[in-house]
């Protein structure tokens, strides 16, 4: 249901721009036994850094931070669900923490798949990974300046970002 009203609110913004740094992810454990253990390494790496960590429906939910979309974790048998996670706005060291998340469950993980938009994943520089937000914050600061109708970043109630709307 809190999907749904999401979703309504989503197709009820008349302009809506969600080009934010992301980390893409999916992937596949070799049997079922490895989920247990891939939560088990994600859950003591959040609990690390004091992050949330809540149990769903064939999962785990980690919020690393107020202004970082939450990390789900969810398996449909030995499949990593294919998901998404925006760290923009909660800026380049959280971003570098869930990159290290998804490097901590590699060696439990068959096969993983990561494309980070902050190339942080790929380069492990965080100079790199800092100039690629800035850019994206300062594209948005930029078309927030040619139309000042344009509002954001907005939380939404299931835990994403919209980055600007109207």
């Amino acid at each position: 249901m809190l999907k749904f009203i999401a979703l309504l609110i989503f197709l009820a913004l008349p302009t809506v721009s969600s080009a934010g740094v992301t980390i893409h992810y999916s992937g596949k454990v070799a049997n079922t036994s490895k989920v247990w253990q891939v939560y088990k390494v994600a859950q003591s790496y959040a609990t690390v850094r004091k992050w949330k960590v809540k149990s769903i429906h064939n999962g785990i939910k980690i919020y690393p931070h107020e202004w970082c979309e939450p990390i789900n974790l969810i398996f449909s048998g030995t499949t990593l669900s294919e998901n998404f996670v925006k760290t923009q706005f909660a800026g380049p060291e959280i971003h570098k923490e869930v990159v290290g998340l998804f490097k901590a469950i590699v060696p439990v993980m068959l096969q993983l798949k990561v494309e980070d938009e902050g190339e942080y994943w790929e380069t492990s520089d965080y100079k790199k990974l800092k100039a690629n937000i800035d850019k994206a914050n300062e594209m948005m600061k930029k078309h927030k300046s040619e139309n000042p109708r344009l509002r954001g970043p907005n939380r939404l109630p299931n835990g994403l970002i919209v980055d600007l709307f109207e």
